[in-house]
């Protein structure tokens, strides 16, 4: 059996952009949530990774409020940005909950949460960045369902 040494080349993960944060006003209604929705729109169109929708100051939100905050997370999960809400309990976060949207949104308790929490899929532990270097060297193989593999060849 020959030992040969392993090559390739492998990028080094870089940093994300950091979140942009976004500050709504304490009431969102049928008059101001269409603004809302369009800072949030050009918030993600120009912030590229994760946008963070701080309504810790809502304290009122109706169904337009809530269609929009749905149309703006729509919108950034079709270009790959993770919009974040960051809504503590109370009357906002009850009516989310009450409607169900609280299942399909991304929402956070606190702007602490919402700004040191992980993207999806990022390499966060040694382990995961240890297999996506070997991937990325050619050394793994996908298995069917697309998840990725590691397997050593020599």
């Amino acid at each position: 059996m020959s030992h040969r040494p392993m090559t390739g080349t492998a990028e080094l993960p870089h940093e994300h952009p950091p979140p942009a944060v976004v500050v709504l006003p304490g009431e969102i209604d049928l008059a101001s949530a269409p603004a809302v929705t369009e800072t949030l729109i050009f918030a993600v169109s120009t912030s590229p990774g994760v946008v963070v929708a701080d309504l810790t100051g809502t304290t009122f939100c109706d169904c337009a409020a809530v269609r929009g905050l749905c149309h703006a997370t729509e919108y950034a999960a079709a270009r790959g940005t993770d919009l974040r809400l960051v809504i503590p309990a109370g009357l906002v976060r009850r009516v989310l909950d009450l409607t169900g949207r609280d299942r399909e949104l991304h929402l956070y308790p606190a702007i602490t949460s919402a700004l040191t929490t992980p993207r999806a899929g990022d390499a966060t532990s040694p382990v995961l960045a240890f297999r996506k270097m070997i991937l990325s060297l050619g050394l793994g193989q996908a298995v069917p369902d697309g998840r990725k593999m590691v397997e050593l060849r020599s």
